[in-house]
């Protein structure tokens, strides 16, 4: 049955093998006119016929491809492929030495990007360098490859580059060990190749032909190490046999003596063709014009010094690096510096480089400022290295310290890497400041270590709160906090034994946790208290603290346990310094908004009036990762916030950070706990602050917190939130009203006598009744800034502002005879906060109003609002206008600040109305042109040779972007001509608009 199957399928494999068409030509005649003959053919005359045609073909192939083709074909193992062309290449030298020269030429050719290919004949009867002409002139003629092979684009040469000095290796290889590369030919053919062809003029020719003539040093320099090391063995070989007694062993000896000197003859060859190509190829070309080329050149000699430093690593051929740190390409320095950072990796090569080092150690520290960040991120690891061999003190080192700040993020990365080589320093200047100031006493690392190592170990069942503990339900921990007082307990042996898990779980190297946290705050101290980073602000901490917890996340495990950071705050001989404290406060509010994924460094930049945070897009992954910080970081504070906030609160630097960490808990755990009277206890703890602080910080994020659990908290907590919100609303809005009256004093002085200039009234904001209107406005402005009041506490608050703003804003009114000067005692803080009050509550009604049902809103209701925003921003801009007549006798510094913001807050509110979506909203164009004016008069300097103040040209960047994108051109806009004229002036980074 089998063989009746398989004659069975012989037969329909026939039936289904069409005939084979067989074409004869006449040679008379033309091809295109010839039938074809039709001949049918059994199955195994086609298989043999087809078997013959396949042969030919891959052999006329075979003849047209050569060593460039067959290297740009893509192989699994790359070093296999390079090996066998380069057995088969030498195979073929060995034939015939001219055939294989002209390979290797028309090789450097095609890699060029040339078609033109090389000959024997012309080879044999054609110098070097008439040849490199021809095909320079091929390559102007446009002869060229569409695609470059070496630039490793396209799937075809993608590897070309690589493989092409795989292969120049492997000939080198190949030669040594077949003694072809010992004649007298073929080294001086490669010399000679590559010594000319680096010189073309073509830039493609010299990158080819130094790449190859590179490869064929790296090549001689792996023979030489081969060479050492077979030496080396034949010597132990050499002592075994002259210390053996065996009758055999002289005659081995001898043999292995004769093996020695080939080695040792081998290397001296080797050498010496190292030192030609080297002065041939490298000298010429470590300076050539193109970029690339140096950087290819420093890359090569780097690796030299690495593996052969018998040999490179001296002072003859370091000083290229040395040189080249002053290159003009920021290419060239990075190779430079990676080569240094491998060859300073070995204490060896380090202390042979001693001379080097000691000469070109200033450079390479200048290096960590180079206007390329890789280049500097490079020089950091360097100097760090350097830093091990004390080639750098400690004040070199702070250099890199203040890097934690730089803008460029790889910087920052960078920096923090080598940052724990350097804690131990900065804990010991630490402990001495501290020390000195306070008499506090620290315990050295290696007790705490050891008393740790002592303590019993916790068993399983223990619930205290750590970083691992996730997976416990709400009821073991409402359980355990009955038992233990609260989520973490009041044992102090509890405590310390969790104060000492910390230490050798969170510690960085040999530091503890407390340790590296003290170190991390003499750093912070450092950067704080220095004028080094030119871009930070003199006020501006909260960026320094951004930057260091978004450079050192990744490296410092301690800034992810909220709960030790919220310990550390609680310990009062820890945060015995109130400067210590309040930077470990900011760390730890970055610390927090970092965990839930937000820019923190875009945050702290940010200086809008109405900040919103910069967060980045998030996977669900992310998600979930923000959801279990957020959980660590209200089991961390639900316990430690009350007790911080009533020991800080007298000091506005920590409380300002510890309040901005309320919207980041999860309010729920407080009712789902049954603790909602230390809820409403935290709000009144923070209204009390609102109430009883003054400072900016402190009340912006009072007000941001109440805000929070007012509007965006946990619904079921809203409702005594809100309470404590309109009652704060309540009160400033009777305070408010009572304050506008008492400031408005009116004066009646007959017309035909003059004021005395000496009885103009200066308000002080420092005491008395203006400093009183101040912290009211402040309060108010800051509770504007997060959310709108309720709408009858909110009308009490508006009406009292812009009555007491459209009477600041108006100088004089005349009265018959008699003129009536309405004494306004406002002081200029307190004008510019009336007009941020305003502009605030003016844009909270437009959004409402936008954002209503339009079946809900009436033709009243719009008309109320125009006019309420028509004569806000009239008051807002005669503000701005007459800053000079109303605040002249407070100084030209106190006019220029009070104009610009003022005009800042005008801005703002075009800003917002001009992008609103009902069109019943938005400024009608005269509003829009009054707005310009005001910006406009404090961008143009009144001094010619003054430049334009960046704040100032920041707001026409706002107007401009509005007018340019909502701007009705058709009639013909005002801010953006008039923007693009003051363009010059503006500075830099007003591009955007311009280009939009």
């Amino acid at each position: 049955e089998e063989e009746d199957d398989e004659e069975e399928e012989e037969e329909e494999e026939e039936k289904e093998i069409p005939p084979v068409v067989v074409k004869e030509k006449d040679e008379e005649e033309d091809a295109e006119k010839q039938l074809p003959l039709v001949v049918a053919a059994t199955p195994q005359q086609q298989a043999e016929g087809g078997a013959d045609e396949m042969e030919e073909e891959e052999e006329e192939e075979e003849e047209e491809q050569g060593l460039f083709e067959w290297l740009a074909k893509k192989e699994k193992l790359p070093e296999e492929k390079a090996n066998r062309l380069a057995a088969e290449w030498t195979t073929r030298y060995q034939e015939d030495q001219a055939s294989a020269a002209a390979e290797m030429y028309t090789l450097l050719t095609k890699a060029s990007g040339c078609k033109a290919k090389i000959y024997k004949p012309e080879l044999m009867n054609s110098e070097c360098a008439i040849i490199m002409k021809r095909i320079e002139d091929e390559l102007r003629q446009g002869n060229v490859n569409p695609v470059d092979p070496m630039a490793g684009k396209g799937k075809l040469y993608r590897n070309f580059k690589d493989d092409l000095g795989l292969f120049m290796r492997a000939v080198v290889r190949e030669t040594i060990d077949s003694r072809d590369l010992f004649d007298d030919t073929m080294f001086e053919m490669f010399r000679e190749i590559f010594q000319t062809c680096s010189n073309s003029t073509a830039r493609v020719m010299r990158v080819v032909a130094t790449g190859m003539g590179l490869n064929v040093i790296s090549g001689l320099v792996n023979a030489c190490l081969s060479q050492s090391k077979q030496a080396a063995l034949k010597q132990r070989q050499l002592d075994n046999a002259l210390a053996s007694k065996r009758k055999e062993a002289k005659v081995e000896a001898e043999a292995i003596k004769k093996t020695m000197d080939q080695c040792s003859k081998n290397t001296e060859a080797c050498a010496g063709m190292i030192k030609e190509m080297f002065n041939g190829v490298f000298t010429g070309r470590f300076r050539d014009y193109d970029p690339q080329i140096r950087a290819g050149c420093m890359a090569a000699v780097s690796n030299w010094m690495l593996e052969y430093p018998f040999m490179f690593l001296t002072d003859f051929y370091l000083k290229y690096l040395g040189w080249s740190m002053n290159d003009k390409s920021s290419l060239v320095r990075l190779e430079v510096l990676k080569g240094l950072r491998r060859l300073y990796a070995d204490g060896t090569k380090a202390s042979i480089m001693d001379g080097f080092t000691n000469r070109f150690s200033a450079r390479i520290k200048e290096l960590l400022f180079d206007a390329d960040p890789m280049v500097t991120c490079e020089a950091i690891f360097v100097v760090s290295q350097l830093r091990e061999y004390e080639t750098y003190d400690a004040d070199t080192m702070n250099e890199v310290l203040h890097l934690l700040t730089e803008e460029n993020e790889s910087v920052r990365v960078t920096a923090a890497k080598v940052l724990p080589k350097m804690l131990p320093s900065l804990l010991e200047q630490y402990n001495k400041t501290r020390t000195s100031a306070y008499g506090k006493k620290k315990k050295p690392a290696a007790k705490k270590k050891a008393k740790a190592a002592k303590k019993p170990k916790r068993k399983a069942n223990k619930k205290i709160r750590n970083e691992d503990d996730e997976n416990s339900t709400e009821d073991e921990e409402e359980d355990e906090g009955e038992k233990r007082g609260n989520l973490f307990g009041d044992d102090e042996d509890n405590d310390e034994m969790e104060d000492e898990d910390f230490d050798t779980s969170l510690g960085v190297g040999e530091l503890t946790a407390s340790e590296t946290l003290e170190s991390v705050l003499e750093l912070v101290k450092i950067l704080s208290n220095t004028t080094h980073a030119k871009h930070l602000a003199v006020d501006d901490a909260l960026e320094t603290h951004s930057k260091i917890i978004d450079a050192v996340w990744d490296e410092m495990p301690l800034f992810h346990s909220f709960e030790f950071l919220a310990m550390k705050l609680s310990d009062e001989e820890f945060c015995s310094d109130i400067a210590d404290a309040a930077a470990l406060a900011n760390l730890t509010l970055r610390a927090v908004k970092k965990s839930q994924m937000e820019n923190i460094i875009a945050d702290a930049l940010a200086k809008s009036n109405v900040p919103t945070p910069a967060k980045m897009s998030m996977t669900k992954r992310d998600r979930e990762t923000c959801d279990q910080s957020r959980e660590k970081i209200t089991l961390a504070f639900t316990t430690h916030l009350p007790t911080l906030l009533e020991k800080y609160s007298v000091e506005d630097e920590v409380l300002a950070p510890l309040l901005e960490i309320i919207p980041y808990m999860k309010l729920e755990h407080y009712p789902l706990r049954q603790r909602d009277g230390e809820y409403q206890a935290l709000l009144e703890t923070v209204k009390n602050i609102l109430f009883k602080r003054v400072d900016s910080k402190v009340l912006n994020s009072a007000a941001k917190a109440i805000a929070f659990c007012a509007n965006d908290g946990y619904e079921g907590t809203r409702n005594g939130a809100v309470k404590v919100f309109d009652s704060i609303a309540k009160h400033l809005g009777e305070k408010l009203s009572q304050l506008a009256k008492s400031a408005i004093v009116n004066r009646t002085v007959n017309v035909d006598e003059d004021e005395d200039e000496d009885d103009e009234f200066i308000v002080s904001e420092d005491n008395g009744d203006g400093f009183i209107l101040k912290c009211a406005l402040l309060r108010v402005t800051a509770l504007l800034k997060y959310a709108r009041l309720s709408k009858l506490e909110g009308e009490a608050v508006f009406e009292a502002m812009a009555t007491l703003l459209d009477e600041v804003s108006r100088n004089v009114l005349r009265d018959g005879e008699k003129k009536l000067s309405k004494e306004v005692r406002v002081g200029p803080v307190s004008a510019v906060l009336l007009a941020e009050g305003v502009m605030y509550e003016m844009v909270w009604r437009g959004i409402d109003l936008s954002e209503s049902e339009s079946e809900r809103v009436t033709d009243d209701d719009i008309l109320s609002f125009q006019n309420t925003r028509d004569k806000s921003l009239t008051s807002l801009i005669r503000l701005a206008e007459n800053v000079d007549k109303l605040f002249g006798k407070y100084g030209a510094k106190v006019v220029a600040d009070t104009r610009r913001n003022c005009t800042a807050a005008v801005a703002d509110a075009v800003l917002y109305l001009k992008m609103a979506g009902k069109m019943s909203i938005s400024l009608p164009p005269n509003m829009m042109t009054a707005a310009w004016r005001a910006a406009d008069k404090i961008m143009t300097p009144e001094d010619e040779n003054l430049d334009a103040d960046v704040n100032a040209a920041k707001i026409g960047y706002q107007l401009a972007l509005v007018d340019a994108k909502c701007g009705d051109h058709s009639s013909g806009s005002i801010a953006a001509p008039a923007f693009i004229s003051n363009f010059a002036i503006g500075g830099g980074h007003l591009g955007a608009p311009i280009k939009g």
